[in-house]
């Protein structure tokens, strides 16, 4: 996240980035949204000087490969029948969540991956804008299991072997089991349902609230989410000066392991 380019971008980089951050900030509650939103917000309205976008391009580009992770897991535990995919179907209340989503966030926690990224109080931040807390894709997935109706005791093993989060850490495990046990987990088909259309977190492009039928029209709805973390990628990667094959972008993985489908992780 140091890499940074020994001169001013071009002015048509500027314009872009600008383009991609006004679109993100429009989906999202400039005024009353939540707490980790108010560094973003009041820099860009407020502190920006000389339109300097690396700040949010860094933190837009953090919370993205957090989501980018966060997703894979999805599909791997629809693939594996512990999601039903069309449960993104319902909008997702960003501001409130049952207890059994906060308890299975709190597994998800226990994993290396979210425990490293999105708990760090104290410890030194990668860039100044980066969040103590971010952790709404962890509470996105639990949302989408807590709507699933799938037997959830072999959740942690089915997660742990996809590696997309890392091992579990013992210690966070062994807390979450004595003061939240699994069981407490409950079915619920319209957890965390909101109205459409509500305002967001910046950067917050996991879907939810999509159409999902017929497929065509879900698979497209889909690749629009996955698109807009496409355009951050693209934006980090030309305002840093990084070359291609410094930093992947995800439509360039994905152009990757289609010619090289052997090389797809398992």
């Amino acid at each position: 996240m140091t890499h940074g380019p020994p001169v001013r971008p071009p002015p048509h980089t500027v314009v872009k980035v600008k383009s991609m951050l006004d679109a993100e900030f429009a989906k999202c509650d400039i005024r009353g949204g939540p707490p980790g939103d108010d560094g973003a917000t009041t820099y860009y309205f407020f502190k920006n000087h000389n339109d300097d976008f690396g700040p949010l391009l860094k933190l837009l580009y953090w919370r993205g490969r957090q989501q980018s992770a966060i997703y894979d897991v999805y599909e791997q535990l629809c693939m594996r029948g512990f999601i039903q995919a069309y449960n993104v179907g319902l909008p997702m209340a960003i501001n409130r969540s049952s207890e059994s989503v906060q308890n299975l966030t709190w597994l998800l926690m226990c994993f290396e991956g979210p425990a490293k990224s999105y708990s760090s109080p104290g410890i030194e931040k990668l860039f100044p804008l980066q969040d103590d807390d971010f952790s709404l894709p962890l509470q996105w997935l639990a949302t989408m299991i807590v709507r699933s109706s799938a037997d959830n005791q072999d959740l942690p093993r089915t997660i742990l072997a996809s590696r997309y989060l890392g091992d579990i850490d013992d210690a966070k495990f062994c807390e979450y089991m004595k003061y939240c046990p699994f069981k407490v987990i409950q079915y619920n088909p319209e957890e965390g349902r909101c109205a459409p259309d509500l305002p967001g977190q910046f950067g917050f492009w996991l879907p939810h609230g999509i159409r999902t039928s017929p497929d065509d029209v879900f698979a497209l709805e889909l690749r629009k989410c996955i698109a807009r973390f496409n355009r951050i990628e693209e934006c980090f990667q030309e305002w840093f000066g990084f070359k291609p094959e410094e930093v992947y972008t995800e439509a360039q993985q994905m152009e990757f392991f289609e010619a090289h489908p052997n090389l797809l992780p398992e």
